[in-house]
């Protein structure tokens, strides 16, 4: 048995490949390819799939037997069934989900195949962003600001404690990019802002707004992967693809200014915007110096990393000079 074997589903194959036939789906990569070619590194299969009338969709079952897996699998179904329907604002950004199951064990579900590409990964955009995709961020960004209020006890709360010990271990850990005074500074800022943190981290927000997980052509601009929704920080979301713009400084100033023009909490945004930069700035220079980072060349994680690290020293002064950068 494969040393990975144990952390999937029992029989899992072979269930999802019953629930694909019962569908009249054919799959693009079954699930023993889709498990041998990522040795059970994924949490959940993913395909795309033909039905009888010859229509592409996507596919999803879960993979991993654990309840984290179970609980951010549930989340995402959850979140798409209820997001696509008209009535939200945010039902034009979220794919259509056609079937699903939550029955535990054979969790799955079907949804619309998008044919947008993803603008980017996480780390970095690949599209070369215009004056108009300006508005077209901060609409969607507004949107994301109306996410219904879902019961709460549901969705994990990233509070200050959390935001602390997250990037205080971030900071320990790539302290060679920083000299004493400047970690023992950053320090000292999270320390103040606690209470602002602890205060505000009541939003329900997608909490995985990268540019992997943003899909957009010339006509539409969709938002995939709903399974870390978290009550944060409001401006978590935006902070988070911020951290992917380091090759476009023009884009990402007016995108800030552009939405910051548009919201009636300003004062209320300038405040927390630079906690959230700041926050993912740490996580980025974290996991890039774990180890090579795929699709990243050596330019691009150099740049990408000369870039968090601007944002996190930045980030301690404020909006304003978080706006200039």
């Amino acid at each position: 048995m494969k040393d990975y074997q144990h952390f999937l589903l029992s029989h899992a194959a072979g269930h999802i490949n019953h629930t694909l036939e019962t569908l009249g789906l054919t799959p693009k990569i079954t699930p023993e390819a889709f498990i041998k070619k990522y040795e059970g590194r994924k949490h959940r299969y993913a395909t795309q799939a033909t039905n009888a009338d010859g229509c592409s969709v996507i596919f999803y079952a879960r993979l991993h037997n654990n309840e984290d897996a179970r609980h951010k699998f549930i989340q995402d179904v959850y979140m798409l069934d209820k997001l696509s329907h008209s009535r939200y604002a945010l039902a034009r950004y979220v794919p259509a989900v056609y079937a699903h199951s939550i029955r535990k064990n054979h969790e799955w579900f079907v949804r619309e195949n998008l044919k947008q590409p993803a603008v980017g990964n996480v780390y970095k955009e690949k599209t070369n962003f215009t004056q108009h995709d300006v508005l077209r961020f901060v609409h969607l960004f507004h949107a994301l600001q109306t996410l219904p209020k879902f019961p709460q006890h549901q969705f994990e709360r990233r509070d200050a404690n959390f935001f602390l010990q997250i990037s205080e271990g971030n900071l320990r850990q790539v302290k060679s990019l920083f000299p004493p005074s400047e970690r023992a500074q950053i320090i000292s800022h999270l320390h103040a802002e606690y209470q602002t943190i602890q205060s505000f981290t009541t939003h329900l927000v997608h909490g995985d707004c990268h540019p992997g997980n943003i899909l957009m052509d010339k006509r539409h601009l969709y938002l995939i992967d709903w399974e870390t929704t978290q009550r944060n920080l409001r401006t978590t979301d935006i902070g988070y693809f911020y951290l992917s713009l380091s090759g476009q400084p023009k884009f990402r100033r007016e995108l800030l200014q552009s939405f910051s023009r548009h919201i009636s909490w300003k004062k209320r945004f300038h405040q927390l915007f630079p906690l959230s930069a700041l926050f993912f700035a740490l996580n980025h220079l974290y996991t890039l110096s774990l180890h090579p980072v795929e699709k990243l060349s050596i330019k691009e994680k150099r740049s990408i990393t000369h870039f968090a690290q601007a944002v996190v020293k930045t980030a301690i002064k404020g909006y304003t000079a978080l706006e200039r950068l």
